[in-house]
């Protein structure tokens, strides 16, 4: 499991992209924890995006858990929860 920061945004994005594919690389599946995560701007949507579209063309599973009620509710403005959070069953 890959824990996130606080903060995914313009200003870390390309350091946690390189950590995201690192772990996704020694992984045969990519589960995210973003208990942490408060700060979610556009650039860290794309690369959230990027990485499941990734994770679906190498046949990896996609994960995002504990994900605070603040981020959850710009995922449903945006219409992207479909797309990033599993629905638990």
């Amino acid at each position: 499991m890959y824990a996130v920061g606080e903060s995914i945004s313009v200003f870390n994005c390309i350091e946690v992209q390189e950590e995201l594919l690192q772990y996704v690389g020694d992984n045969e599946k990519c589960q995210i924890d973003a208990a942490r995560l408060t700060d979610l701007d556009t650039a860290g949507l794309q690369l959230l995006i990027s990485l499941k579209k990734h994770c679906d063309s190498n046949n990896l599973s996609f994960e995002i858990i504990n994900m605070q009620e603040p981020i959850l509710t710009l995922l449903n403005k945006l219409s992207l929860e479909t797309i990033l959070i599993k629905e638990n069953i």
